[in-house]
C-alpha cells in the first residue's frame, strides 16, 4: 500500500514537473532549420528511410516536411522537467503536429498527425517519430514509427540559374469564388500555389499539382 502510494506520488511529481517545463521558451540553439531523417522500423512499410526538414521558431511553432507530408500546426515544447530527467522518464522535448498529404506517397500511407520526442545533444536532435494510428491493421491504419536524427543547417536558397529556369505553366481564374492557381516548374521540381478567398498556400503534393495544372490549361 505504501509502495503504491509512493509510486503514484513520484509519477504525479514528474507529470507536474513536465507540465510546468512545457511553458518555457525555445532555446536559441534550437531555433532554426533542421534536416535529417530516420530509419523506419515497422515491417509493413517497404520504404526504409523517412526524410525530414523542419523549421523551429522562437515562439515554438514548427513547419516543414515529415516524409512526403507537410507538417501543420507544429509545436516544439519541453517534455519533462528536472524530476523526469532524473528518473529517465520521457525526453527533454517533443514536437507535435498534424500531417497534410501522404507521409509515404509511393505506398499511399496517410496519417493525420505525428509526435516526435527528442533530446538535444552535441548540436543534434535525436529521438523518434510516431504517427497517429492503431496498434493493429498494417499499412492501412497502424502507427508508423521511425528513429530520428536531425542536424541544424542553413535553409537552401534558389540559385540565380534556378530562378532563370522557372517556367510558369498557366493561371486558372474563377470569378465569384475569387479562386486562382498557378503552377511553376523549376530545376528542383514542380510546385503549385493554391488560393481560396484571402487564404493561399504553396504545395508540392503530386495530386494537387496535377489538379492545378489541369485547371491552368482550361
Amino acid at each position: 500500500m505504501i509502495s503504491g502510494w509512493r509510486t503514484g506520488f513520484v509519477v504525479g511529481l514528474a507529470m507536474v514537473s513536465s507540465s510546468c517545463a512545457g511553458n518555457r521558451g525555445v532555446m536559441p540553439d534550437i531555433v532554426g532549420h533542421w534536416q535529417g531523417g530516420g530509419k523506419i522500423i515497422v515491417t509493413w512499410c517497404q520504404q526504409t528511410n523517412l526524410p525530414l526538414a523542419l523549421e523551429i521558431k522562437g515562439d515554438g511553432t514548427v513547419t516543414g516536411k515529415v516524409g512526403d507530408a507537410t507538417l501543420t500546426k507544429g509545436r516544439f515544447r519541453r517534455n519533462r522537467g528536472w524530476l523526469g530527467r532524473k528518473l529517465h522518464i520521457k525526453t527533454d522535448y517533443i514536437i507535435t503536429g498534424s500531417l497534410e498529404g501522404p507521409i509515404v506517397a509511393a505506398e499511399g500511407i496517410v496519417r493525420s498527425g505525428v509526435k516526435m520526442p527528442v533530446n538535444y545533444s552535441t548540436g543534434k536532435l535525436v529521438g523518434g517519430i510516431h504517427t497517429t494510428g492503431s496498434k493493429f491493421g498494417g499499412k492501412k491504419s497502424m502507427i508508423l514509427s521511425a528513429g530520428l536524427s536531425l542536424a541544424k543547417t542553413s535553409p537552401r536558397k534558389s540559385t540565380n540559374q534556378e530562378k532563370q529556369n522557372i517556367e510558369c505553366l498557366g493561371v486558372h481564374k474563377q470569378k465569384g469564388r475569387r479562386e486562382w492557381q498557378w503552377v511553376c516548374r523549376h530545376s528542383s521540381g514542380i510546385a503549385a500555389s493554391l488560393r481560396h478567398g484571402n487564404k493561399s498556400r504553396i504545395t508540392d503534393q503530386p495530386s494537387e499539382v496535377a489538379r492545378a495544372a489541369d485547371r491552368s490549361r482550361s
